[in-house]
């Protein structure tokens, strides 16, 4: 006579509560890959934004303490004046391109471009505004013609000081001068809406950053 072996089985009860069991920790690893993803991403931006406004600031103290302030004005003009008295005393208003003298008859300018994509070139922004509307209502990218940056302008030479990972949305200059000549350089900062970055992310990201920049002032007897 043989001998019958049972073999055991889930219940179905068994089985639900299996089931539910895997989905809470499924659930819970996926918000923690989630959550870590994100704080990555926002370190990230945070490295790069850093280092873009690093490499603006950097750059206009550099040349403001080598050379000399020598006036602002609104970035719809084509050049900076070519002789002005004493710019820094009066012009206490925010404008949007700085010019520097660099003593050899050319201008240092610091100003919002953006490259045009038709032309191939870069262009200057004659209304900062249109930096802020990046997003055209037919796209869900930004795409490099949106992209407001800041360009130095030297010898008719454009040099980016900005990458295509950030936009620039304000870039203000309030020159004064108190024993001092000094400027006072505000800037706006985002992250560029691209496949990399979240939409959400996006405004949360976005910097205001300020600083003033004095001349280097060498009195002699």
């Amino acid at each position: 006579m043989k001998q019958q072996t049972s073999h055991p089985w889930f219940t179905l009860i068994e089985l639900i509560v299996s089931i539910a069991i895997f989905g809470v920790i499924m659930v819970s690893v996926m918000t923690i890959f989630l959550f870590s993803s994100q704080m990555s991403t926002r370190v990230e931006l945070n490295r790069i934004m850093q280092e873009n406004v690093k490499n603006v600031m950097e750059d206009i103290s550099e040349n403001i303490r080598k050379w000399k302030i020598k006036w602002t004005i609104n970035a719809g003009l084509s050049a900076c004046p070519v002789s002005v008295p004493d710019p820094v005393s009066t012009s206490t208003s925010a404008k949007t391109k700085l010019c520097l003298d660099d003593s050899y008859g050319t201008d240092i300018e610091y100003v919002i471009w953006n490259w045009d994509t038709t032309l191939s070139k870069w262009l200057p922004v004659d209304n900062i505004s249109e930096c802020a509307d990046f997003l055209k209502p037919w796209s869900i990218w930004e795409n490099k013609e949106n992209i407001c940056r800041v360009l130095k302008v030297e010898w008719s030479e454009r040099f980016p000081l900005t990458n295509s990972y950030v936009a620039i949305e304000k870039l203000d200059f309030y020159l004064t001068n108190d024993t001092i000549p000094k400027v006072t350089v505000i800037m706006t900062v985002r992250p560029a809406l691209g496949k990399w970055l979240a939409s959400n992310l996006l405004k949360a990201s976005t910097i205001q950053v300020q600083t003033t920049i004095s001349e280097r002032s060498i009195k002699t007897k």
